[in-house]
């Protein structure tokens, strides 16, 4: 067999944002902002059936499977955001909120549905200045990682010989996230270190319920933790000309993460 597939997108996006600054007994600066965006997407296939000659037919069967395949994909998503930073002697501090709305209008060979879903998005950073290089950071924040078109809408996607089905009544998984770190930047040289973990609920995974066919699914909740490292070096370093305007960036990240499925029980 062999498929001929199309997918187009198109998608608006509108941004707005104001920022005011002021010294009060502390210096604050409060930001507050709109967006929209809209995204279409329309999917068709085209499947064949090959015989030996090279000569392509579409059987009743084909055609079938074609229809399954296609879909259209509306997504319409408002945010707006409030967010105050506050400077107080060394410590920094940047409360924020954020309410996110997102829409859909699915229809596809495998059906039709209209999910709508709405987040509040709470998250606090902070900053502490030991020295004027060395700094101590922690935050904590509320975040969703909503589902892709093809993983909600109801159509097939095919990869060689794997069919992955959309899913309409998949939830966006949300996390909370908690980072302690800390960094510092001298005149050539700035290392840091953070710690993480994200306690996440709604995980989407592509689950397997028969031999080369999935389907997207909501498959319980799950972590992830971990420790990041980063340095960052200037040519300067090595107090040559020649290389002061050359830059050496590192990084390295070490990840556990588990999740606990409710279909099996681990």
């Amino acid at each position: 067999s062999a498929e001929e597939s199309s997918v187009r997108d198109w998608q608006w996006d509108v941004a707005s944002s104001l920022a005011w600054r002021a010294h009060l007994p502390y210096a604050t600066e409060l930001k507050t902002g709109l967006q929209f965006r809209r995204t279409d997407r329309r999917n068709s296939g085209q499947i064949f059936t090959v015989a030996e000659d090279g000569t392509r037919t579409q059987t009743p069967a084909n055609i079938q499977s074609s229809t399954e395949s296609d879909y259209t994909a509306t997504e319409t998503f408002f945010a707006g955001f409030l967010q105050n930073r506050i400077e107080v002697g060394r410590l920094t501090l940047i409360p924020g909120l954020r309410i996110e709305r997102v829409a859909y209008d699915l229809d596809g060979g495998r059906g039709s549905a209209r999910p709508g879903f709405t987040h509040v998005l709470p998250s606090l950073p902070m900053s502490f200045r030991l020295t004027e290089g060395l700094s101590l950071r922690a935050a904590v924040s509320r975040q969703v990682n909503r589902p892709k078109l093809d993983e909600i809408a109801p159509g097939i996607t095919r990869r060689g010989p794997r069919s992955f089905y959309g899913n309409p009544e998949i939830r966006p998984a949300r996390s909370w996230s908690v980072d302690i770190g800390a960094d510092y930047a001298g005149q050539h040289v700035f290392l840091g270190v953070n710690l993480f973990q994200r306690n996440i609920t709604d995980v989407i995974e592509a689950d397997e319920f028969a031999a080369n066919e999935f389907e997207y699914r909501n498959v319980g909740k799950g972590r992830v933790r971990g420790v990041e490292f980063e340095q960052r070096f200037t040519g300067g370093i090595t107090g040559l000309a020649s290389l002061a305007p050359l830059g050496l960036r590192l990084n390295q990240t070490i990840l556990e993460s588990r999740l606990n499925d409710p279909m099996t029980g681990m």
